[in-house]
C-alpha cells in the first residue's frame, strides 16, 4: 500500500451495554471497549482513516455503511471492517437481537453498498465474535449468540480476507480488564511486524502469540482462521513493498 490516507477502517462494536430501562438483549461484552480501542489504534497508526460505529441494529447497518461510503474514494489502496459482537458459526448478532449471516449479509453489503469502487482492491473484514456450532442460552459470559440460522450462504465478493478469532465450534475468549485474546495478538503483531510482512505472515505470527499465551489452569487454548475469498494478491501495510 502507498496511498495517503491508505484507506478507511470502519469499527463496528456491538457492546450489549443494557442503559437504565432497556431490556437486555445479550449479555454485556464486558472488556470490548478495550479491543475498540486497540484495533482503532492499530489502523491509525498504519495510516487509515478509523470510524467507530456502536451498537448497531440489523435494520441500521445500511444506514451505517451508507453514511460512510462517500469517505472511500478511488485513490485509497483497501478497505478494513471490524465487527466485534456476539455471534455463532457463520452468524454475528446485532444489537437488536437480530442475526446476520456473515456470507449471506455482511460480505454482500460491504462489497456493493460499502466500498463499490473497491471491486479489485483488497478488503480486509475482522471479526471478535464467536463461531460456535450450537445457539448459546442467552447472557453467557463469553461471545455466544441468542438467535440461529440454519442455511450457510455464499456470496460473488472478491479480494476479500476474513480474519475470525476461533476456528468452528470454538468459543472467542474475552476478559473485561484486558479485552480478547484474539485483539490484542493481532495489535501485538501488527505493530511490530507489519512494516516487513505481508498480510499472511503476519496471521500466521497472531497464531503464534495465541498458542503461546500464559492461561490460567482449565482455559483452553484458541486458535484464529484466515479465510481468502476471491482473488487475492500479496499484501503489504509498508509502501514500496
Amino acid at each position: 500500500m502507498s496511498s495517503k490516507p491508505r484507506g478507511v477502517a470502519l469499527i463496528m462494536n456491538n457492546m450489549f451495554d443494557k442503559k437504565k430501562g432497556e431490556k437486555r438483549i445479550n449479555s454485556p461484552r464486558d472488556g470490548c471497549e478495550h479491543d475498540e480501542k486497540y484495533m482503532g489504534n492499530l489502523f491509525q497508526q498504519l495510516g487509515f482513516n478509523t470510524f467507530v460505529a456502536k451498537n448497531v441494529a440489523k435494520d441500521r447497518i445500511v444506514a451505517v455503511m451508507e453514511k460512510y461510503r462517500s469517505l472511500i474514494t478511488e485513490e485509497m489502496d483497501c478497505f478494513v471492517f471490524v465487527i466485534m459482537s456476539h455471534g455463532q458459526l457463520n452468524e454475528i448478532q446485532m444489537a437488536d437481537g437480530n442475526s446476520m449471516n456473515i456470507y449471506a449479509d455482511f460480505l454482500p453489503e460491504i462489497t456493493r453498498k460499502m466500498a463499490p469502487a473497491f471491486s479489485e482492491k483488497p478488503k480486509l473484514v475482522f471479526f471478535q465474535a464467536c463461531q460456535s456450532l450450537e445457539k448459546k442460552k442467552k447472557f453467557e459470559s463469553h461471545d455466544g449468540s441468542g438467535q440461529s440460522k440454519n442455511e450457510t450462504e455464499t456470496s460473488s465478493v472478491d479480494h476479500v480476507r476474513l480474519f475470525f478469532p476461533a476456528l468452528p465450534a470454538d468459543v472467542a475468549r474475552r476478559q473485561s480488564a484486558t479485552g480478547s485474546r484474539f485483539i490484542y495478538a493481532l495489535t501485538k503483531v501488527f505493530m511490530e511486524q507489519a512494516h516487513e510482512k505481508h498480510i499472511d505472515g503476519l496471521r500466521n505470527e497472531v497464531a503464534k502469540v495465541m498458542k503461546n499465551m500464559e492461561l490460567p489452569p482449565g482455559f483452553e487454548r484458541q486458535n484464529p482462521k484466515m479465510d481468502i475469498l476471491g482473488e487475492c494478491d500479496k499484501l503489504y501495510f509498508n509502501p514500496g513493498l
